[in-house]
């Protein structure tokens, strides 16, 4: 009996470790595969910043509605806007990822209100406005944090987003200047939230130390029955 039970034992930790395995390098392939951060003004126009892997011609769905792009990189890849897209040239032979800034209107006011309607196909960073209170929030988000410059930022699985915000009396009475909607190249000074990692953290700490646990438990009765 006690070989069988060692036996299960050992097996569900073998299955627990393959299990952690398996889930980091899901975790690393999406992220290696694009991702997509949109950071709103006072105006519910963002700065948006997309990244996808391109091997051939591809057309890349734009965030919002498009109003200039502002770079990109690697500067080798030919691109031009269309019909609310942006279609990316890559060289002869060239495969990787290529990041992609534009300026594009996502949030549209309702009375006193903002709404932000959009579509990603892969997990995306939405930080909202200094002084924003989010009122209805569609997924519920994987996650969130604070920025350093105290605003606040979601971040979303793939799929459809629905975000309703208000923004402080202080903040919209402020004298923001939204992007300018002419050509050429515009600073923006995005802050990138610090992904946060603890549900992996926690999957590892419950797929290794359990197992653990019950191993130094099924040991420490064989050791009293001695």
């Amino acid at each position: 009996m006690n070989n069988v039970n060692t036996n299960r034992i050992l097996a569900y930790l073998l299955f627990s470790l393959l299990l952690l395995q398996i889930t980091i390098i899901e975790v690393n392939a999406q992220s290696t595969s694009g991702q997509v951060t949109i950071d709103f003004n006072g105006f519910g126009i963002a700065s948006v910043r997309q990244t996808t892997y391109v091997s051939d011609v591809e057309v890349l769905g734009v965030i919002g509605k498009l109003l200039y792009i502002t770079s990109v990189a690697p500067s080798n890849v030919t691109y031009y806007a269309e019909n609310n897209t942006i279609v990316l040239v890559p060289p002869q032979g060239f495969t990787g990822l290529v990041e992609i800034d534009y300026i594009s209107q996502v949030a549209l006011p309702s009375n006193d209100n903002w709404i932000a309607n959009f579509t990603s196909s892969t997990n995306s960073t939405v930080i909202l406005p200094l002084g924003a209170i989010p009122l209805n929030i569609i997924p519920l988000p994987l996650n969130f944090t604070v920025t350093a410059d105290n605003r606040l930022a979601f971040i979303f699985p793939p799929g459809n987003v629905s975000i309703v915000y208000a923004l402080s009396q202080s903040t919209s009475t402020s004298t923001n200047i939204p992007p300018s909607q002419g050509g050429g190249t515009s600073t923006t000074n995005s802050t990138q939230p610090v992904t946060s990692t603890s549900n992996l953290l926690y999957l590892i700490i419950a797929v290794i130390f359990i197992p653990l646990a019950l191993i130094l438990l099924f040991l420490g009765k064989r050791f009293f029955r001695k």
